[in-house]
């Protein structure tokens, strides 16, 4: 099967980054802009970094890669294909053509302006320093019990001790339940994340069931298909396992699987994580009232 019956690749990389082959061109588009690269301009292309998930080109009359001409994607059997397509395209030329500068046929377009994300810091060390302070307290609540008066003296301290100590364990037990039913509806989408290899897929009616389905083909030239939404656009980018092509899903319905799985998150976290929470506010209160009661050395 020649190059032009295949169905087109598309090569997701980190922060929406993407790269695919429009009109004798390689297309790398940021966030901010949209690099155009002529094949002509192509020295050659690479897989590189940890495990080969970083394409890579390098234009003619360079020897470094080329500014912006870096795509890191999590699937390394996509960026393999894609490195295979993209020299496949590749023009032979002779010595001459090859020292040309590459970089003057480069068009750079902004797309838009990128909006910074926050990012977390001192994740660790806040989690670190929440086990540490945790220990403390529960040890300090273990020393009140132990030295506690008989009597009504000693229900404080062990009220406070059963606050402290349950409140973990169930939040845990709730994050457990929410988790499972998570990677039940998001855990098969996460394999086409990482194995998968993003095509462009037709849509095609069979005349038999006049069903509606996408069709497309594989990296060894075998068609394939994959089930149509109720919306059903004459083109999709499709996402199939480079392990099992068979299994292929479309990219809105992987994001769909994603909210989904969100969304039942979101109605299974608050009830299980509430008694947790509840056990957590009673145990604060004991503590304070304790700590009035025996002071810091009990």
């Amino acid at each position: 099967m020649d190059a032009t019956s295949r169905s087109p690749l598309v090569l997701h990389g980190r922060h929406g980054t993407t790269a695919r082959l429009e009109e004798d061109a390689l297309v790398i588009r940021t966030r901010r802009e949209a690099r155009r690269i002529p094949v002509e301009a192509i020295e050659r292309a690479e897989a590189r970094g940890r495990g080969g998930r970083t394409f890579a080109v390098v234009l003619t009359g360079a020897d470094t890669v080329a500014e912006g001409g870096t795509v890191r994607c999590t699937s390394a059997p996509a960026v393999a294909a894609f490195v295979a397509r993209v020299r496949e395209e590749i023009p032979v030329r002779d010595a001459a053509e090859a020292h040309r500068d590459g970089a003057a046929l480069v068009s750079v377009e902004p797309v838009g302006k990128r909006r910074p994300r926050p990012r977390a810091t001192g994740r660790q060390l806040a989690w670190t320093a929440t086990v540490i302070v945790y220990l403390l307290v529960l040890a300090w609540l273990i020393a009140a019990v132990r030295g506690g008066e008989a009597g009504q003296n000693v229900l404080r301290p062990i009220s406070a001790l059963i606050y402290w100590a349950v409140w973990p364990l169930l939040t845990w037990i709730g994050w457990l339940v929410a988790k499972g039913l998570l990677v039940e509806t998001v855990g098969p989408t996460w394999g086409l994340r990482t194995h998968g290899i993003t095509v462009t897929g037709r849509l095609v009616q069979d005349a038999q069931s006049l069903g509606w389905f996408y069709e497309f083909t594989d990296q060894t030239g075998k068609r394939r298909t994959c089930p149509a939404p109720e919306q059903k656009p004459s083109e999709v980018e499709i996402v199939y396992d480079a392990r099992n092509p068979s299994r292929a899903m479309t990219r809105p319905a992987m994001k769909e699987d994603r909210v989904f799985g969100l969304v039942l998150g979101l109605i299974l976290l608050p009830p299980s994580l509430g008694a947790g929470v509840v056990l957590l506010v009673l145990g604060v209160i004991e503590i304070v009232e304790l700590y009035g009661w025996v002071g810091l050395i009990p």
